[in-house]
């Protein structure tokens, strides 16, 4: 018998797919995206293709190049895909930078 738990997950995107996806739909070339994002173009191939890991600093720059949220390239549907069921009864709002 299997998992229920496996189908979801063998469906799941790769870091490297969502970065694609997210730079293919803003239309954009690898080159003009490693520019924008002060990557190395290697990096960024590298990580498009799931062969290096994004650090945090590599996910800001590219976040802010794609012009999302960085977990929208972490998790497949970003922060909706994450979103609680129930409303929270506070809201926090956390300064970065």
């Amino acid at each position: 018998m299997s998992n229920s738990y496996e189908a979801p997950l063998a469906k799941r995107m790769s870091v490297g797919e969502s970065v694609r996806r997210l730079r293919r739909r803003r239309r954009l070339t690898q080159y003009e995206l490693a520019k924008l994002a002060g990557l190395p173009l290697s990096a960024l191939c590298a990580i498009e293709n799931d062969r290096q890991c994004l650090e945090i600093k590599q996910t800001q720059r590219l976040a802010l190049a794609l012009g999302c949220h960085p977990i929208d390239l972490l998790i497949p549907g970003g922060a909706l895909a994450v979103a609680p069921a129930q409303p929270a009864s506070r809201l926090y709002l956390i300064r970065c930078g």
